[in-house]
């Protein structure tokens, strides 16, 4: 019998909002495209997800950025993204990323 996971569905886990530009970042939760149930015995299932950021414009209510990582990301605050890291010695490192938006190109 074929059934469909709550899992799946996808579920917001982070708000922040810029005041200084109207700014609002969601980060969501969503199944990969690649997602399968996970083993019951791993008790992992960090791999079969992927995070989507969106960014509203609350003066215009539009979606003016959306991008999907890998599960390794996660929202800090409004514009800094974060994620734990392993470097080749192995040792553990927590990253930030400042993210800035960019115009896209002009293909004519």
């Amino acid at each position: 019998m074929e059934w469909a996971s709550p899992h799946t569905q996808p579920f917001i886990y982070a708000l922040a909002l810029s005041e200084s530009d109207s700014l609002l970042w969601v980060a969501a939760s969503v199944a990969d495209e690649e997602w399968r149930k996970a083993d019951l015995l791993s008790g992992d299932d960090d791999d079969y997800y992927d995070d989507i950021l969106e960014v509203i414009d609350l003066r215009t209510n539009r979606v003016i950025a959306s991008q999907r990582f890998d599960h390794s990301y996660h929202l800090v605050e409004a514009g800094v993204l974060g994620r734990v890291a392993i470097t080749a010695t192995g040792s553990v490192r927590y990253q930030t990323f400042r993210v800035q938006f960019e115009a896209a190109a002009d293909k004519g």
